[in-house]
């Protein structure tokens, strides 16, 4: 997929931080498909040489202006599960990065993170 071949440029190019967003609930081990797939997509890009990975797993989008999909449309009104914008999602993203790239870091990592981190990282003044 395209995000797995973005991930193969980010290592052939020596570029040190990969962020991926895939889906709470991801899960290389799931039966249900589209969560299997994000789990492995997961579990490959960590596996490439690349000095910092963070994954990024958002609720449900609230405002997916660009294509609907008619679970998230009925989990909105869910109150059981987490919820994000597009817009906290992209700042979360940068916000992340951002704290990546300002903090030396020698050593390779792999960090995911959950709809609450994104939340928190999106009330994050930007450095």
């Amino acid at each position: 997929t395209y995000c797995y071949w973005s991930a193969q440029l980010c290592e052939a190019f020596k570029i040190p931080h990969f962020s991926l967003l895939t889906s709470t609930g991801a899960d290389a081990k799931s039966m249900f498909f589209y969560l299997k797939v994000k789990g492995q997509i997961e579990e490959a890009v960590k596996k490439l040489n690349i000095q910092h990975v963070s994954v990024h797993r958002p609720g449900t989008i609230l405002d997916r202006d660009n294509d609907d999909r008619f679970i998230e449309k009925l989990a909105r009104y869910a109150p059981f599960t987490p919820k994000i914008t597009a817009k906290q999602i992209a700042r979360a993203m940068m916000v992340e990065a951002e704290k990546v790239h300002s903090e030396a870091q020698n050593q390779q990592t792999r960090i995911t993170f959950g709809n609450k981190e994104m939340l928190n990282f999106a009330k994050t003044p930007l450095l």
